[in-house]
C-alpha cells in the first residue's frame, strides 16, 4: 500500500469533525466509523454495524460536537442522533456497494487525493504528513481507510446523480416559483394582549399539568466516582540522575551545536519595485540617516522613523540572531564582518539601501552540557512524569475496579485528584476536564452502574482519567412542586395560544363575511399591517418568512385565509396583489436554474437510492442497528 503516512501511534477513533474540516469542507460531516473506544467496543456501546465494522456512541459524540459548536441546546442534541446513525451506516454501505459493482480507487488516487486536500496541493515532507495524521488521532490504515471509503462513495453517487433531466417546463416553472410576487394585507393577535384573559386558578393549572406531564421529565442522572491525574503532579517530582541527564546529552549532541550567528539589527531604504531614476534620491536619504547616526542619534528611533522594513522598524531596527544562509548575500557578508557595536556603511542589496548595526555576534560553538542542563532536565522530567503519571493511574484503576468503595482513598494514594460527581445529568462537561464528549458517553452511556469506565488519555491537557459510576437515577416525571413555575408559564402561552386561535378563526369569518380589516382588528383586540411585495423564498413584512404564508401564492387578490400562526402570534392575511414574474427574464436565468433543478434532482435521487442500497443491506445481515444502544443514548439528552 502507498502509505502517505508511516506512524506507529496506537489506533483510536476518527476524531470526525476535525477530519471533515480537513479533508474537504463539502463532505458528510459523518464520514466514517472507526475501531475500538473506551475500553473497546462492546455491546453497551455499539449503535449499528455495517460489513462487520462497529460505529460506536463515541463517533455518534463527535458527530454531535457539530451542533454542539453551532449552539444548539443540549436537551435537543438527542433529537440529532438518528441522523447521525443514518449518515454513517449510509457512508459506509455506499462504499461497500461501490466495490460490489466494481468501482475502484488505487492507491495512487487516495494519495493525491490527500495531498489535494489536506496538503492543499502542496507536497508534504514525511514529517508534516505524520503531525498531519497525529493531529486527527489516527493511524495511517484508519486515515487512509477513510479517504479511500469517501471517494468510493462519492463516485458511486456522481453515477446515481447523473440520471437527473430537467425539461423546459420544470425550469419555467421553478423560474416562476422562485419569482413571482405577492404582497399582503394582514391583522396579527398577539399572544401576550390575551394573557390576561386566561384562567390561571391552581386548579386549571394542575389540570394541564397533569396532561402534559411527559414533557416535564428530569433526565436521567448520575452518580460517579471521577479519577484525574495531570502529568503536571508528577513531572516537578520526577528524579532524573545526573548520569542520565549526560548521556542525553552525549546521544544528543548534534542538537546542541550553535552555527556563527550574529545578532543585528539594521535600518532600510527600499529600491525594490521603484523606478530606476529615483535610485539616487534614495541613495542620498540612506547617505543623510548614516550622517545623523555618525553624529550620534539614536539607531533604534531612526529606525522606527526612517526604515521602510516596518516590521524590524518597529522594533528600533531589530532583526535578532541571524545565521548564514539566512539573508541577501550582499546583507549577510556585511553583517558579519561587523564587531559587537559597530555600524557599517550603506550596504546595497536587492531590497535597497541598508544601514546595519551589529549588536552581538558568537562563533560556532557546541553548547555545554551546564548551558543546556536545565533543558535536558525538563525533558527527561517531562518523560519519567508522563510514565508515572501512566502507572499511577492504571495501578488506581486496577486497584479501584476490585474496590470501589474506596475509590477515594486509592486516588489519594497514587496522588490524583478525586471528585464525587452526584445525581448529575449528562450536561457534557466534566470537573476540571471540560467537555469530553468521550468520557461522558462512557459514563453516561457504557457504563452501567457499578461499572467502571477506560482510562482516557486527554494527551491535549496532559491529563489522564477515569470515573466509577455508583448510581443511576433513570427519566422520570417532575413534581408539579418541582416546576410550579415553570408550568404556569407554559400553560399561560398554551391558553392564551388557544384563545388566540380561535380569536383568529372568527376574524377569518367576519372579513370573509364582507367587514374590513380594520373594523375587524378593532372589534377583536388586533393589530393591521401590510407586506410589501415578496417572493416564495423572501420575507413577508411584519408577519414572517413566506413560508408561514405559501398559501397566499396559490390565490387571488382580495382571497382571505388564515389562521396563520408565526412567532407568537396569529394572522388573518388578506392577498393584496399578485405579481408573475417577468417572462423575458427567464431565457436569461434558464441556465443556472437547470443546473440547480439537477443537483436538487440528483440530491433526491442519490437520497432514495442510499436508502435502497441500506435496505438490500440490511436484509443481507450487512448492516445491522443496536436500537436500545440508539434509544439509550437519545434518552441520555432529554430534559
Amino acid at each position: 500500500m502507498f502509505d502517505l503516512f508511516r506512524s506507529r501511534e496506537k489506533s483510536v477513533r476518527i476524531l470526525l469533525g476535525v477530519l471533515l474540516l480537513l479533508v474537504a469542507g463539502s463532505m458528510l460531516i459523518y464520514l466514517v466509523p472507526s475501531g475500538s473506544g473506551i475500553g473497546g467496543a462492546n455491546s453497551a456501546n455499539i449503535v449499528a454495524e455495517v460489513g462487520g465494522e462497529k460505529i460506536t456512541a463515541e463517533d455518534v459524540m463527535r458527530g454531535l460536537q457539530q451542533y454542539r459548536q453551532n449552539r444548539i441546546p443540549e436537551s435537543q442534541l438527542g433529537l440529532f442522533v438518528p441522523q447521525i446513525v443514518d449518515g454513517l451506516v449510509s457512508e459506509r454501505a455506499m462504499a461497500i456497494k461501490a466495490k460490489e459493482l466494481g468501482i475502484t480507487v488505487t492507491d495512487q488516487e487516495v494519495a493525491d487525493f490527500i495531498q489535494a486536500r489536506v496538503g492543499n496541493g502542496q507536497p508534504m515532507d514525511v514529517a508534516t504528513e505524520q503531525a498531519r495524521a497525529a493531529s486527527l488521532n489516527m493511524t495511517v490504515p484508519e486515515f487512509e481507510r477513510v479517504v479511500r471509503g469517501y471517494i468510493l462513495s462519492s463516485r458511486l453517487q456522481a453515477l446515481t446523480m447523473q440520471s437527473a433531466m430537467v425539461s423546459t417546463e420544470e425550469a419555467k416553472a421553478d423560474f416562476h416559483k422562485t419569482n413571482d410576487q405577492v404582497s399582503l394585507d394582514w391583522i396579527k393577535f398577539e399572544q401576550q394582549d390575551f394573557t390576561s384573559k386566561v384562567d390561571k386558578s391552581p386548579a386549571a393549572i394542575q389540570a394541564w399539568f397533569a396532561k402534559n406531564r411527559d414533557s416535564f421529565m428530569i433526565p436521567e442522572r448520575r452518580t460517579f466516582a471521577l479519577v484525574i491525574g495531570s502529568s503536571a503532579d508528577f513531572i516537578a517530582s520526577a528524579q532524573v540522575p545526573e548520569a542520565t541527564l549526560r548521556q542525553m546529552y552525549a546521544e544528543g549532541l548534534d542538537s546542541f551545536r550553535t552555527p556563527e550567528r550574529v545578532n543585528a539589527r539594521h535600518i532600510l531604504v527600499m529600491t525594490q519595485g521603484k523606478p530606476k531614476e529615483d535610485a539616487a534620491k534614495l541613495k542620498a536619504k540612506a547617505e543623510d540617516i548614516l550622517a545623523k547616526l555618525n553624529k550620534g542619534a539614536d539607531f533604534a528611533e531612526l529606525a522606527k522613523k526612517e526604515s521602510d522594513d516596518t516590521g524590524s522598524g518597529q522594533k528600533g531596527g531589530e532583526l535578532g540572531w541571524l545565521v548564514r544562509g539566512q539573508t541577501d548575500p550582499q546583507f549577510e557578508a556585511a553583517a558579519f564582518a561587523l564587531k559587537p557595536g559597530q555600524t557599517s556603511g550603506i550596504v546595497t542589496s536587492q531590497f535597497g539601501y541598508h544601514i546595519i548595526q551589529a549588536n552581538a555576534y558568537e562563533p560556532a560553538r557546541v553548547r555545554p552540557f551546564e548551558e543546556v542542563r536545565a533543558e535536558l532536565l525538563a525533558e527527561a522530567q517531562k518523560e519519567t512524569g508522563g510514565k508515572a503519571l501512566e502507572a499511577a493511574i492504571a495501578e488506581a484503576h486496577a486497584e479501584i475496579a476490585r474496590n470501589p468503595g474506596q475509590a477515594e482513598a486509592i486516588a489519594k494514594k497514587h496522588n490524583l485528584r478525586y471528585y464525587l460527581v452526584e445525581k448529575a445529568p449528562n450536561s457534557g462537561s466534566l470537573p476540571e476536564l471540560g467537555p469530553q464528549p468521550e468520557l461522558s458517553t462512557a459514563i453516561y452511556t457504557a457504563t452501567p452502574k457499578g461499572g467502571i469506565t477506560g482510562i482516557s488519555d486527554i494527551a491535549k491537557a496532559g491529563k489522564m482519567a477515569f470515573a466509577v459510576v455508583t448510581d443511576v437515577i433513570p427519566t422520570q416525571p417532575s413534581e408539579y412542586k418541582d416546576v410550579e413555575k415553570e408550568a404556569t408559564d407554559r400553560y399561560t402561552m398554551a391558553a392564551a395560544g388557544k384563545l388566540v386561535g380561535d380569536v383568529a378563526a372568527e376574524a377569518v369569518s367576519l372579513v370573509k363575511a364582507g367587514q374590513s380589516l380594520e373594523a375587524v382588528a378593532k372589534q377583536l383586540n388586533g393589530k393591521v399591517g401590510s407586506s410589501a411585495p415578496f417572493s416564495r423564498t423572501g420575507t413577508a413584512e411584519g408577519l414572517g418568512p413566506a413560508s408561514f404564508v405559501q398559501a397566499a401564492f396559490a390565490k387571488k387578490p382580495g382571497d382571505v385565509f388564515g389562521p396563520v400562526m408565526s412567532g407568537t402570534g396569529s394572522y388573518v392575511v388578506r392577498v393584496k396583489e399578485s405579481i408573475p414574474a417577468n417572462e423575458a427574464n427567464f431565457e436569461k436565468q434558464r441556465q443556472s436554474i437547470v443546473q440547480s433543478l439537477e443537483q436538487r434532482q440528483g440530491q433526491s435521487v442519490d437520497a432514495l437510492y442510499r436508502d435502497s442500497v441500506v435496505e438490500e443491506m440490511t436484509r443481507r445481515g450487512k448492516v445491522k442497528f443496536n436500537q436500545p444502544v440508539i434509544d439509550r443514548l437519545m434518552a441520555s439528552f432529554k430534559s
